[in-house]
């Protein structure tokens, strides 16, 4: 016996007989091969019936013996509050495009040459918001003394995907962002997610002294006396301004700078 045509739906699958040994010649039959029609069960994550998944979270999707949904069966979706009309079909390559909610899903084998179209059962899905200490923020970059508030933005990723501020996350409650910092006391803000995201995060930052430069330094201070005095016995200590301008920023003695003074007492060069 062999066979031709004999793999998808058609009715012009073929049989042949030979024969072999004390026989010849051969006679030829055709016979159909019909569309699949059977049912089509969807399970989400091991379920028929409800599943809970964390935005961005990974879905799976298999049918009724546990075995993966085939690419060509389509997956769909709506919310709960839909209208029973409402259909939209899931990327499966992106997930996270379908945000917090409850949605049914069911899956569609479209009609073609081998099966009849079929709908399968559905399945009541809740996405539920990720906190926000699941994702990737990276450090802030240190920061310099302006003499305002510094309020840096913060770089945040789920993944690959960059998150947007006041969309997915906000900021707020900056702290100790003023002045230069310590090792001990860091400028702060707090990071808070948003819509697909839940929970606060505090994320820390350094703020350094701005650098002026000796020159301008020795500039600002060039009516400080530095003429040549005669020795008393006593420590020689010039009159330093209280405050000083630099490139419109007031410096004030004891706040923004200190005054030290060496090698003041006895005669030398």
């Amino acid at each position: 016996l062999s066979y031709e045509n004999n793999t998808n739906a058609t009715t012009e699958a073929k049989i042949k007989a030979t024969g072999k040994g004390e026989y010849k010649d051969y006679v030829e039959g055709f016979f159909t091969i019909g569309r699949a029609s059977g049912t089509l069960t969807l399970k989400v994550n091991g379920s028929a019936e409800s599943a809970d998944i964390k935005y961005g979270g990974a879905f799976s999707f298999t049918d009724g013996d546990s075995y993966p949904i085939a690419s060509n069966i389509e997956i769909h979706y709506r919310e709960t509050t839909d209208e029973e009309t409402a259909d939209n079909t899931f990327n499966r390559s992106n997930p996270m495009a379908v945000g917090v909610g409850t949605y049914e899903f069911w899956a569609v084998r479209l009609e073609d040459p081998n099966n009849d179209e079929a709908k399968s059962n559905e399945v009541t899905v809740t996405i539920k918001p990720r906190n926000i200490n699941d994702v990737t923020i990276d450090d802030i970059p240190d920061q310099i003394y302006t003499g305002s508030p510094l309020t840096p933005d913060v770089t945040a990723k789920h993944g690959t995907i960059p998150l947007v501020k006041d969309k997915d996350y906000t900021l707020s409650g900056y702290n100790n962002n003023l002045d230069a910092t310590t090792e001990s006391q860091l400028a702060s803000v707090t990071v808070t997610g948003k819509d697909n995201y839940t929970g606060e995060r505090t994320v820390s930052f350094k703020i350094n002294p701005k650098p002026l430069g000796a020159d301008v330094i020795e500039n600002a201070f060039a009516g400080v006396q530095t003429s040549e005095v005669v020795y008393t016995g006593n420590p020689y200590t010039p009159e330093v301004p209280e405050s000083v301008t630099i490139s419109a920023d007031t410096l004030y003695k004891g706040t923004d700078y200190t005054v030290e003074y060496t090698n003041n007492t006895n005669a030398g060069l």
